[in-house]
């Protein structure tokens, strides 16, 4: 009996030892696991691309491949949002406008953080931008639209505002690229269909490449106003390193 209890206090301990082997085993296995799992999170697919290459990277058209069109939200989720710049400065402003490698229409929306109805104008101009923009996923355009959208806040940007007569609230200016302002609409909420309107009427005329002297006149103004911006950038930056030599 006690050669028996011998043995079988040697086994329990033989199995305790090999229980703790394979335990520490499949502890280093799982941390081995982990840390590839970490690793390979923070390498890029390089499939994948930013919205910046999106909008480098053009087609034959001007324009990225589209996933669908506008509209089509078949191909997108629930994290899918319109592509609106949000602009801060006069530089953004000219840089949004002066793409050489997008020709698209620029729909740029005037409110104030303050003003309730421009809480509600937002809400369908976000709507609009989503049927008629760039859509995104994380930071990547998953589907090229027909134009582009900006939008600028009054408070924080009211030198810009004034230097392009921005004097009622919500509004939305158009702009071509080379010719500028092309069109404006100011109005409520509720008569939010005259910007959709306005949109669809521009994008018929630039997609015919209709122009004359008539519709240059319509955007001389514009012109001159991002002319302007683009001068005093200039300017700016040429007295900063006046003052540095």
């Amino acid at each position: 009996v006690l050669k028996e209890s011998n043995d079988l206090g040697h086994k329990g301990i033989m199995m305790r030892a090999l229980l703790s082997a394979l335990a520490a085993t499949l502890a280093a296995l799982l941390l081995a696991a982990d840390a590839g799992a970490s690793f390979a999170g923070v390498r890029r697919d390089p499939r994948r691309r930013s919205r910046a290459a999106a909008t480098a990277t053009r087609t034959g058209s001007g324009l990225p491949a589209r996933a669908g069109p506008p509209g089509d939200d078949r191909l997108l989720d629930d994290r899918a949002r319109p592509d609106i710049l949000s602009i801060r400065s006069e530089g953004e402003y000219a840089d949004f406008l002066g793409s050489e490698a997008d020709d698209r229409i620029c729909v740029i929306k005037f409110y104030a953080s303050w003003c309730k109805s421009c809480a509600k104008f937002g809400v369908k101009y976000k709507r609009l931008a989503r049927e008629r923009g760039d859509v995104a996923v994380a930071d990547e355009i998953v589907r090229a639209g027909e134009a582009r959208f900006a939008e600028v806040e009054y408070t924080a940007n009211a030198r810009l505002c004034k230097s392009l007569k921005v004097k009622r609230l919500p509004s939305v200016h158009f702009h071509v690229r080379g010719r500028g302002k092309v069109s404006e609409v100011v109005t409520r909420p509720s008569q939010f269909d005259m910007v959709e309107r306005e949109l669809e009427r521009l994008l018929g005329r630039h997609g015919r490449g209709e122009g004359g002297a008539d519709f240059d006149g319509e955007m001389e103004e514009g012109s001159d106003l991002v002319d302007g911006l683009m001068d005093r950038m200039r300017s700016g930056t040429a007295e900063a390193k006046l003052d540095r030599t």
